[in-house]
């Protein structure tokens, strides 16, 4: 079970929430709003009837876009794309996504035809001392996932970020260890590079995640308290070792009996979620879980 042992905030706040709140509690009566059809009046008594109506005025003046190519989108009826993200995604786009229904290496996520080969591992991770429980990805890391986590980064494109959470999301929801979380921990960075990134994928992507599923995010339960090399620099087990003891917990937070799930955009040989989830265990954890937007696969343990 996840207790605070003095106030600490784990997720910043929505000022977005407050704000919108506020001026549907001002709206007391009457407003014209413009529709597709013409100019119609309506009665704001009830706050979700602003809100529907505000979206359909924002359609006509703004028409929904494609996240991923930036096409506008046809809302015809028949389209192929799940009705949860029919306004962010474009038919296109949404075919080359890797398919929900997709089997998934239990332990590390990648999709795979065999994974029962290996005793539940299959041959990418077979190998690897993963401390986590299990994992869950939205697809491998190549296609249209690749170049849209890519783009994600390069361009800090939260937006993109939000609906690859949001699509991780929907994924989640077919694994009953997402049943029994007790809240979401995006990977942490460090402070410093933080800074120099002016954007934290892995926490956007959380937010995405809570979006469809209500559970909460604890961003500053762990925190990285040194400045290590670049995952991505580094091949085999010296990935292991760049990461060991780069992270502590906050003593602000007990994790006892709790279950976690750690989010980040990719994971490749799993050094740093192992990392994370040997600490957190040791703390109390009852169970430790990743769920990341691709999983690559281009890194073995024999790599020197």
């Amino acid at each position: 079970m996840l207790e605070v042992k003095r106030d600490c905030r784990f997720s910043r706040s929505s000022h977005a929430d407050h704000f919108y709140a506020s001026v549907a509690a001002i709206i007391t009566s009457k407003l014209y709003i413009l529709t597709a059809r013409q100019i119609e009046f309506a009665d704001f008594g009830d706050s979700t009837l602003f809100f529907e109506h505000l979206k359909r005025a924002a359609t006509i003046l703004y028409p929904p876009t494609c996240v991923s190519c930036e096409v506008s989108i046809d809302e015809n009826a028949g389209r192929p794309v799940d009705k949860a993200f029919a306004e962010t995604w474009c038919d296109d786009c949404w075919q080359r996504l890797p398919e929900s229904w997709q089997r998934g290496c239990p332990k590390c996520g990648s999709l795979t035809k065999r994974p029962e080969v290996f005793e539940d591992r299959c041959a990418l991770c077979r190998d690897l001392k993963l401390l986590f429980d299990s994992a869950a990805a939205l697809g491998n890391y190549h296609g249209l996932l690749k170049e849209l986590v890519l783009r994600m980064k390069r361009d800090m494109h939260e937006p993109l970020a939000q609906q690859l959470g949001c699509l991780l999301g929907h994924r989640l929801a077919q694994h009953d260890f997402f049943d029994q979380a007790d809240c979401l921990v995006p990977v942490p960075i460090h402070r410093r590079r933080r800074f120099l990134r002016g954007f934290h994928a892995a926490q956007v992507i959380a937010e995405g995640v809570k979006s469809t599923s209500g559970i909460r995010i604890c961003s500053n339960l762990i925190r990285c308290v040194r400045l290590t090399e670049k995952q991505g620099t580094l091949a085999g087990k010296k990935r292991f070792t760049n990461v060991k003891d780069a992270f502590e917990i906050s003593s602000l937070v007990t994790v006892k009996d709790a279950s976690v799930v750690l989010v980040d955009d990719v994971m490749t040989s799993g050094a740093t979620l192992s990392e994370l989830a040997d600490l957190l265990k040791k703390a109390g954890a009852r169970s430790v879980h990743a769920a990341i937007v691709a999983r690559g696969i281009g890194s073995r343990p024999s790599e020197k």
